[in-house]
């Protein structure tokens, strides 16, 4: 039975928005669980956000669980939720240190800048709205809801 969750359009445009947002945040998690000079509690600290050690640990977990629920695009709306607010936590963090006037903390050379994490965060914003799109499990499970009838 399809969920409200699940009902999304035919458009290929979200199943494209939809790969798109995945894709990255997903190597961004990995990164920032497994590579050194992409830790997230130097970021952290750095922009003065509570319990660092928890967010830095919690965050890219939720960038990989969302990542990893949209890229096929089943339940692609709780993916785009959790990735909403990995993204716009990403953004606050950039917008913090910026606003600090402080060195990036793992090195400039690792700074993807302001501009990438709230581009991802208006694209998981539109794969909320609109749904997984027509290249997805979503609407492959409604399609075959509408067959079963």
């Amino acid at each position: 039975m399809k969920t409200k969750i699940q009902i999304t359009n035919q458009s290929k445009v979200s199943g494209i928005v939809r790969v798109l947002v995945a894709l990255p945040v997903l190597l961004f998690g990995i990164q920032h669980l497994f590579v050194p000079a992409a830790a997230m509690k130097p970021l952290v600290e750095a922009a003065g956000l509570p319990f660092p050690g928890l967010t830095a640990m919690l965050a890219p977990i939720i960038e990989i669980l969302g990542a990893l629920i949209l890229l096929p695009g089943i339940f692609a709306r709780i993916g785009a939720a959790l990735l909403t607010a990995a993204m716009a936590g990403a953004t606050a963090t950039h917008l913090l240190i910026a606003k600090k006037g402080v060195p990036w903390p793992n090195g400039e050379e690792n700074n993807p800048g302001t501009f990438l994490p709230a581009i991802l965060l208006l694209g998981a914003l539109f794969v909320l709205w609109k749904g997984a799109g027509t290249w997805s499990l979503d609407y492959k499970m409604s399609e075959k809801a509408r067959v079963g009838r």
